[in-house]
C-alpha cells in the first residue's frame, strides 16, 4: 500500500487496516498466508519528516525446530519509524518531534510516497525466530528412534533404564 505523503493533512491521520479491508493481502501473502492480520497506525508530518507509529498483530505457520510439529505463532510488534521526506534535510526542522528509544529511521525514496506495504513485511519477517519452538519445555524428538516426546516417552529410554537389560551390568563397570 503506497501513501501520498503529500496528501497527510498536518494533523496526521489514522489508519486501520486488515484481510478485511484487503490493502496488504497481496504484500503479506508470502508471510501469512491467509492468516488473518490487523494493523492500526497513525502518520503525522513533523517539520520535513513524518512520525509513523502503530502495532501491527497476526500469526505464522512454523514448524518447531525441536520435534517436527506445526504451529501457529503469535505475532504482536509494535513500530516507530521517522520517515524523511529527502536525505539531505536529514533531522532539520523536528522540534515537535521526541523520539523513543525504539524509532528508527527511513527516508522515502521519491520524498512523496511511502510503501507501507513493504515496511509491516519487513516488520512481520523480523518477527520470525530462526529457531521456532512449539511451547516452552518442548521435549523434541528421541535421537535414536525419532519419537515425539512430548508425547510420552518412548521405549529407548526405557530399555537405558531397564534393569533386567543384559547391557545395565555395564554402569556398573569402572574405568581408570
Amino acid at each position: 500500500m503506497i501513501i501520498r505523503l503529500h496528501e497527510i493533512p498536518k494533523e496526521g491521520k489514522s489508519y486501520h487496516l486488515d484481510r478485511t479491508t484487503g490493502e496488504l493481502n497481496e504484500v503479506l501473502e508470502d508471510l501469512i498466508g491467509s492468516q488473518s492480520y490487523e494493523t492500526d497506525f497513525q502518520l503525522l508530518p513533523v517539520g520535513q519528516a513524518f512520525d509513523l507509529k502503530g502495532k501491527v498483530k497476526t500469526s505464522l505457520k512454523e514448524t518447531c525446530s525441536f520435534c517436527g510439529e506445526e504451529f501457529e505463532l503469535p505475532v504482536a510488534e509494535r513500530f516507530h519509524e521517522l520517515i524523511l521526506k529527502d536525505e539531505a534535510k536529514k533531522l532539520t526542522g523536528l522540534k515537535d518531534f521526541s523520539p523513543d528509544s525504539d524509532v528508527s529511521v527511513s527516508v522515502a525514496g521519491d520524498g512523496l510516497t511511502y510503501d507501507v506495504g513493504q515496511f509491516l513485511h519487513e516488520i512481520i519477517a523480523l518477527a520470525e525466530p530462526y529457531q521456532p519452538i512449539c511451547k516452552e519445555g518442548c521435549k523434541g524428538l528421541c535421537g535414536t528412534c525419532g519419537k515425539n516426546l512430548n508425547e510420552g516417552d518412548c521405549r529407548c529410554a526405557k530399555e537405558k533404564s531397564d534393569p533386567t537389560s543384559p547391557f545395565s551390568v555395564l554402569k556398573k563397570l569402572k574405568l581408570n
